[in-house]
């Protein structure tokens, strides 16, 4: 019995709905980490998609082989994408819950660029490190990791908001959308400290809770090939950038994604006085 049987209502507030809903409808998607192709299916009977999937487990790869085009059994990180895909072949590659698996992870998304079709897109789902719950479990001196979760043993990866960010930007993307999935800290599979015993630790734990991203379960990114592999301009989701406008001083990935959206700023600017 594969532990990925289940359902996704793409009515729901999901993760999983909400990624599949970035998927669209009509695209050619190669699914790195389909499992049993639990996604694939909704993708294709639902969403009139023609599905590629990768899954490393061969007996979830035979299940996902059900609902895909075809099923490719093997370790995403050591394939020959070259040689197995012309390029331009796909709309969107997708990696849900995938990349904190990876010992490489930016490799694999530089490796697989290349297969992405004009207009296409990448879309990355990840589980955020700086959940309460996991902050507060580390504070205590604890790093118990589980079979599913925010601290899966299977995770060799951690992520944060600007982490995973930084990652698609080093990797040759520009981020599009980002979408937070929250769940309030208090319902996660890892439990809060007990009642303080103190003010201080109960101040503590009130600054935690009361951290930007201390809710946010998980983190929905849509990227986009940079300058550098497609003409297309790419723009930045507004909630992303004045997230990064008010992050504080300026870093090397904020100056990076604030200094392209100027350039496209201009460009579009001198654009329109050509056309006048």
């Amino acid at each position: 019995m594969s532990r990925y049987e289940f359902t996704v209502n793409l009515e729901s507030d999901s993760a999983h709905a909400r990624v599949l809903r970035q998927v669209g409808t009509g695209r050619r998607v190669l699914e790195l980490g389909c499992a049993s192709g639990y996604m694939s299916r909704v993708m294709t009977e639902q969403l009139g998609c023609t599905v590629v999937g990768i899954e490393i487990d061969v007996a979830e790869a035979r299940r996902a082989e059900r609902f895909c085009e075809r099923v490719i059994a093997g370790d995403c990180e050591t394939l020959d994408y070259e040689a197995l895909f012309e390029p331009r072949s796909f709309d969107v590659l997708l990696f849900a819950d995938v990349l904190e698996h990876l010992k490489r992870p930016g490799e694999l998304l530089r490796r697989v660029r290349f297969l992405l079709a004009p207009g296409g897109r990448l879309i990355v789902s990840v589980p955020n490190f700086a959940h309460a719950s996991v902050l507060l479990h580390v504070l205590e001196g604890h790093l118990d990791y589980r079979t599913i979760g925010l601290l899966d043993e299977t995770h060799l990866r951690f992520f944060t908001r600007e982490s995973v960010v930084a990652l698609l930007e080093e990797s040759g993307y520009a981020v599009d959308r980002l979408e937070r999935q929250r769940l309030d800290p208090r319902r996660s599979e890892i439990p809060l400290p007990q009642a303080a015993t103190s003010s201080s630790s109960a101040t503590l734990v009130d600054h935690v809770l009361g951290l930007p991203e201390s809710d946010v379960y998980q983190f929905i990114v849509t990227a986009s090939p940079g300058p550098d592999q497609a003409a297309a301009e790419t723009a930045v989701e507004p909630e992303l950038e004045d997230d990064l406008r008010r992050a504080g001083p300026p870093s090397k990935l904020r100056g990076t994604v604030l200094e392209r959206l100027a350039a496209f700023e201009s460009e579009n600017a001198a654009l329109a006085e050509a056309r006048e």
